[in-house]
């Protein structure tokens, strides 16, 4: 598995999961902003895990084909199930 770390301690405000695209919005500390999106999403597991999650890291399978979420704060994880990178876009109201 290898180890993403740029969302390290970023909590997940909310997300939207509409079609095959998930939104993340997530917090670094009181004043940075950020939404990451998964594109071409073929399923999602631990969905209740995301809102208040504060991120670990994500890991990215050798596969290539799924990224597990794993928090600081709970012990579930949740898994996107995408063959594509995650993109990182800067605020979100």
């Amino acid at each position: 598995m290898h180890r993403d770390f740029q969302f390290y301690n970023n909590e997940i405000i909310s997300y939207s999961h509409v079609g095959n695209t998930l939104t993340l919005y997530c917090m670094y500390g009181m004043h940075e902003k950020w939404r990451t999106c998964f594109y071409n999403v073929m399923s999602l597991q631990g969905e209740d895990n995301l809102i208040g999650s504060i991120i670990a890291f994500f890991g990215r399978d050798t596969a290539g084909s799924t990224y597990t979420m794993f928090f600081r704060n709970k012990q579930s994880t949740a898994v996107v199930n995408t063959k594509d990178h995650w993109h990182r876009l800067q605020g979100w109201e």
